[in-house]
């Protein structure tokens, strides 16, 4: 795997968080990177057909199939109006974005960590609850799925050692005590959300809530071109296909999905910061 050295450190990624970076003119990656900043410390890590590598089989068809009985199922909600990451972009029908988490709702999220109780006020995202047919077909998806988490578990574990570990041990505390047992199918079980994007493109942003030092897994299905994943402070915008993942720092590093066409469906797995513990 190429190592690949950014030349900035964490601490300007976490002072740039309020700026855009133009994502004109990107170097487009097709190869396993491993991406640092100035000191070494790893800010993204690309995984070219990683999928298959912890496992005796590719399980890329099968978690395909998994999302589309998903979305037949429960069809996906248009984004928010005033979510920054798809304004501007057309939403025909059937094209949206699921989120399945244990997270805190809009505004809640920093009073949850001033009381420094990591978790307390959570609850299961309103994509999985807000009717049964959306809880069994959750509870279905994420059985379906289970091969996609368990190599995602495998390769975190890889990744970040110390990381994995930490977000492993934060959702297994609250599996047994509240409804992330609904989407505990695997000992590998490690992140607290999953968005699952249909169709849908999103503009340059970072990720806020997500834990500062932590990480997403990113991960893309279906039969489409285009749709590179684009990270301008790295220079690089990545050719992310079927079988493909690439563990990034969501909080500090701008993304945006390009355009595409055909059919493609994003998974991102991640854990909002207020509720896993520092």
């Amino acid at each position: 795997m190429e190592r690949v050295w950014v030349d900035t450190t964490m601490d300007t990624l976490i002072g740039q968080r309020s700026e855009l970076f133009p994502v004109e003119g990107l170097t487009l990656v097709n190869t396993s990177q491993f991406v640092v900043d100035r000191d070494g410390i790893p800010l993204m890590v690309f995984l070219k057909g990683g999928l298959k590598w912890p496992l005796p089989f590719d399980p890329s068809e099968r978690g395909l199939e998994a999302i589309k009985r998903f979305i037949q199922k429960s069809p996906p909600p248009k984004p928010k109006h005033d979510d920054v990451r798809h304004q501007g972009i057309p939403h025909p029908l059937g094209v949206g974005v699921h989120h399945l988490a244990f997270w805190h709702a809009i505004g809640k999220a920093g009073a949850a960590k001033r009381q420094d109780e990591p978790g307390k006020g959570a609850i299961i995202s309103n994509d999985i609850c807000k009717a049964a047919y959306r809880i069994n077909a959750t509870i279905e998806f994420m059985n379906n799925f289970t091969p996609i988490t368990q190599a995602v578990g495998a390769l975190f574990e890889q990744v970040d050692y110390d990381n994995y570990q930490r977000y492993l041990a934060q959702f297994h505390q609250y599996a047994p005590t509240t409804a992330t047992k609904l989407m505990h199918t695997t000992s590998r079980n490690c992140f607290l959300g999953m968005a699952v994007l249909t169709k849908l493109r999103c503009k340059p942003h970072r990720d806020s809530q997500d834990t500062i030092d932590g990480w997403v897994a990113d991960m893309a299905f279906g039969d489409f071109s285009g749709g590179y994943l684009e990270v301008p402070q790295t220079g690089r915008m990545f050719k992310l296909e079927p079988g493909d993942i690439i563990f990034m720092r969501s909080h500090i590093l701008q993304h945006s999905v390009s355009q595409f066409t055909g059919e493609r469906y994003g998974i991102v797995m991640f854990s909002h910061g207020s509720v896993m513990k520092e």
